[in-house]
């Protein structure tokens, strides 16, 4: 060895120095990032830097080029960048990828602002992802260069490398010109924009347009059933499941571990799409019977509904109207000829009963929607959260709602010592329940709607006993007309009075009782009697409800609900309009996508809310073309290295010994 010669380096100290390289140019990379954003790239500044920076970058490889060249084609280098690229793409994939600031810190946290300064947030659009993938793609094409891939028996490595070379080139154009958007459409709506995925930010045009025209929603089949949760840990358990269709109103069933020992519970019946029936019977024994009319109101539609008034019953012998203003009171004697004026009109009223035992009133309080009530000494802490004149039970969404604004079935949803539960004034005993007052002794809660009164000025006064109706105005009777000869006739009870006589019932009770409109399940709903601290207590349940406490230390609860009713998928119906015109109707499902304008678009959620709400996922790729043509080229190559190159071996080496023979044998010819 001479005194100037140096020894020559190891491949360990080739595979630490390029991986000190990698490493060196990834910082750096991500610092020139750092210290000109994208918001400044179109600057003087940046254009300087870059000018300076390439020439300055062209004239150090000039200067070292021949280390330059061994350095980019060796194997340690390309391994360095392949190992950058894999820490780069796993990061990308534990990281959260594309989502605004407010998202990232709450999922991260105190961490959210590191992650960021590395460009962890948004990794495959960052500047070191970018040159890595570029200099990978750059030390393949010198590689593929160098093997002279211009002879046979190198295209399958010329192709290969070739291939992965594209696949890189498309990766790199996604990272610069690809992105995701997001497009919210109701059914029957159309856009022509999507909202970028990375963060907040302007909509961006599509060049056409996308209209929702149906969306399906496709669901397992599943049963209601009974479930028993325990609340004893951290977050409820699910202990029992029972199915509610075939269940033996006769046998009761243990509430399960977490409730006291003994309680228990039993179905009595299940009514697949509930309803409240009004009838009238004869009064049985002990009871006290009234005079009830029927009467048609009209609604403002044209429409009529049936209310029934019963002559001496407070709280139902009388209908307010507004329009026109006046009211409609049923009695069962003729009243006076004239009758007093009322000085104000009465505006309707929400009273509760608080009952010891159902033995009679402890005291009733009239309540409020929105407003909060002490009862039974301080014992009942009772919370009027909605009121619904109409009542209505949605089964499909699980939510109650009114179906007019007339009060023909109100009912109260309340907060009773922090438990919701429903009292309906047409049916008392339906949901009032039991609650323990001071001392222990049960209290029963029920719900009286107390009807507006007539206005000033207006009463018209429906007299049983002799079947007329009597019209006061201002205290003085202004006329009289008998009721109609035959119910139905249509004929009103006074002039300008939008109500018709229906029919007379005397001596009747009315009652209310639960049934079934159809064998649809559409408002489910479960009678279950409960056995607790020796006590029963009868409930209703509506699917999707309020849980059902099964022991005082409420330590399990029970809840009627529907249970495998998972979504099994879900879909679009699309159509495409391409400058007003439809250009394309497709389905988007969840391995379905539809490809439009070098845009696709997938189905990507829902909204059980809300049924007719689809979301897609818009994905457009310019490089996804080269990338494919480069997967193409990669099995291409490997193909023509595995059997191609063989046989063009093999052909030409049988072609060699074949004429290697035949000069042989000749030889020997002519030496004999």
């Amino acid at each position: 060895m001479t005194k100037n010669s140096r020894p020559a380096p190891t491949a360990r100290s080739n595979v630490g120095g390029s991986i000190l390289a990698v490493a060196a140019i990834g910082i750096s990379l991500l610092a020139l990032q750092r210290l000109f954003p994208l918001a400044a790239r179109d600057s003087w500044l940046w254009r300087a830097a870059g000018v300076a920076g390439g020439a300055l970058a062209l004239a150090a490889a000039w200067r070292w080029r021949r280390r330059l060249w061994r350095w980019l084609v060796s194997l340690p280098f390309a391994v360095s960048l392949l190992g950058g690229l894999l820490l780069a793409t796993a990061a990308g994939t534990f990281v959260l990828q594309g989502v605004s600031a407010e998202e990232f810190d709450k999922r991260y946290g105190k961490a959210a602002g590191a992650l960021r300064l590395l460009a962890l947030d948004d990794i495959f659009h960052a500047l070191p992802f970018r040159g890595l993938l570029a200099l990978l793609a750059l030390a393949l094409l010198l590689v593929t260069l160098r093997r002279r891939f211009w002879r046979v028996d190198q295209w399958g490595f010329a192709l290969s490398h070739a291939g992965v070379i594209a696949v890189l080139c498309g990766g790199l154009i996604w990272s610069l010109w690809g992105g995701k958007g997001f497009i919210d459409l109701h059914e029957g709506q159309t856009v022509a924009a999507m909202r970028p995925m990375e963060g907040a930010g302007p909509a961006m045009p599509l060049g056409f347009s996308v209209r929702l025209d149906r969306f399906e929603v496709e669901r397992h089949p599943g049963e209601y059933r009974l479930l028993t949760y325990d609340l004893r840990g951290a977050k409820p358990r699910l202990e029992r499941s029972r199915a509610v269709a075939g269940a033996n109103p006769e046998e009761w069933l243990a509430a399960g571990a977490a409730a006291a020992e003994g309680a228990a519970y039993r179905v009595r019946a299940v009514y697949p799409d509930f309803a409240l029936q009004t009838s009238l019977r004869p009064p049985r024994e002990g009871e006290t019977g009234r005079t009830g009319i029927a009467l048609a109101v009209e609604n403002r539609d044209g429409s009529r509904r049936t209310v029934t008034l019963f002559a001496g019953l407070e709280e139902r012998d009388s209908l307010a109207l507004t329009r026109p203003q006046v009211a409609v009171r049923v009695v069962e004697g003729p009243p006076p000829a004239r009758e007093a004026p009322k000085e104000k009109p009465s505006p309707a009223r929400h009273v509760i009963s608080v009952g010891a035992g159902g033995a009679g009133a402890v005291e009733e309080i009239a309540v409020a929607p929105g407003r909060s009530y002490q009862a039974a000494g301080g014992a009942l802490e009772v919370g009027v959260l909605a009121f619904y004149p109409d009542f209505l039970w949605n089964g499909d969404r699980g939510e109650a709602s009114s179906r007019s604004t007339a009060p023909n079935n109100p009912a109260l949803r309340v907060r009773v010592n922090g438990e919701e539960r429903w009292l309906f004034a047409n049916a008392p005993d339906f949901g009032a329940g039991e609650e323990h007052g001071g001392g222990g002794e049960p209290v029963a809660l029920r719900y009286r709607y107390e009807p507006a009164r007539g206005p000033v000025g207006r009463e018209v006064v429906i007299v049983a006993s002799t079947r007329e109706a009597l019209d006061y105005r201002d205290g003085e009777r202004a006329s009289m007309r008998p009721l109609a000869a035959e119910p139905g006739d249509d004929q009103p009870i006074a002039d300008g009075v939008p109500v018709y006589f229906e029919a007379l019932h005397a001596n009747v009770v009315e009652e209310n009782r639960a049934v079934n409109r159809s064998n649809q399940w559409r408002r489910p709903m479960v009678d279950v009697e409960v056995r607790r601290a020796g006590r029963t207590e009868r409930h209703y349940l509506a699917a999707g409800g309020e849980p059902l406490p099964l022991d005082d230390a409420r330590a399990a609860v029970l809840v009627f609900d529907l249970s495998g009713n998972d979504v099994k998928s879900f879909r679009s119906h699309v159509t495409v309009l391409d400058k007003g015109a439809p250009a394309l109707a497709s389905v988007v499902a969840v391995n379905d996508s539809l490809f439009y304008g070098g845009y696709r678009f997938y189905q990507s959620n829902f909204r059980r809310e809300d049924p007719t709400y689809s979301g897609l996922l818009v994905v457009w790729d310019p490089g996804l073309p080269v990338a494919y043509a480069g997967f193409v080229m990669v099995a291409l190559g490997v193909a023509w290295s595995f059997y191609v190159r063989p046989w063009l071996r093999g052909r030409a080496a049988r072609a060699g010994g074949a004429t290697g023979a035949s000069g042989g044998a000749g030889g020997k010819e002519a030496a004999v």
